[in-house]
């Protein structure tokens, strides 16, 4: 009489419990295409201040700035610009970049929220993910 409850009883838990596990490693790529977006903008920041710099502690009594920098692609791939043309392509870059961080914490919210309802929890610690992600079926087989 219990079985069949009990079966389904327990195919629920392992099906809300799968759903979870999947939501979590979604949230843990999210996250991790948070944090790359987020290096790409700072990157693009720096490559910005540094060119931007370099005008700015120019002697005006020294050599003219020479007229092309070069740029070390996303590709890996060193390009040579117009220093005008450089400084336009470098604000594009840190305004796609602003929005992909923007989109990447969004998603991270949205998976964050989705992740507490399956759960019951406000939160998600990274510890708490980590735990959750390494779930094992801690059930030992004994021989009759």
């Amino acid at each position: 009489l219990f079985g069949g409850g009990m079966d389904q009883e327990t195919t629920s838990i392992h099906t809300t419990l799968q759903s979870a596990e999947e939501t979590a490693a979604e949230l843990l790529r999210a996250r991790t295409h948070a944090k790359e977006a987020d290096k790409r903008r700072q990157e693009t920041r720096e490559a910005l201040a540094a060119l931007r710099r370099e005008e700015r502690l120019r002697s005006p009594t020294g050599p003219p700035l020479q007229q092309k920098a070069y740029v070390l692609r996303p590709t890996g791939v060193f390009v040579r610009h117009e220093r005008e043309a450089l400084e336009e392509l470098l604000r594009a870059d840190l305004e796609r970049s602003e929005r992909a961080v923007e989109a990447a914490r969004e998603q991270v919210k949205a998976t964050t929220r989705a992740l507490a309802a399956k759960g019951g929890v406000d939160s998600v610690s990274p510890g708490l993910l980590n735990a959750l992600l390494g779930l094992t079926d801690g059930a030992k087989k004994t021989d009759a």
